[in-house]
């Protein structure tokens, strides 16, 4: 059950140390599944190259905690769409013609 635990992990650091601290959890009664359903979890919402090693994420117990939602980003606008407030106020004060005024 570790080389499933391994594959879904999102960092690949240190499999020796993450293999015993997986039997540690084990030997102290926590199910395979419980810890493969947290990986599975945190892999869905970790931050890429800044996921924690293995070996720590388990000896925290982090496949207890349920994982935050990946935050959805909203569009940027674009160059063309995105107006200073100077550019404002001179549209306003009739100094500055721009195609935004089109």
């Amino acid at each position: 059950m570790f080389e499933v635990f391994w594959d879904l992990y999102p960092k690949k650091f240190g499999k020796d140390l993450a293999r015993a601290q997986f039997m540690k959890e084990l030997a102290r009664g926590i199910p395979a599944e419980t810890i493969v359903h947290g990986a599975r979890q945190y892999r869905a919402s970790s931050p890429g190259k800044y996921a924690r090693k293995a070996h720590e994420w388990l000896y925290d117990g982090a496949y207890k905690e349920p994982q935050p939602e990946t935050p959805q980003r909203k569009p940027r606008a674009s160059r063309r769409q995105a107006v200073s407030p100077v550019d404002v106020a001179l549209q306003e004060s009739g100094l500055f013609s721009s195609e935004y005024d089109q």
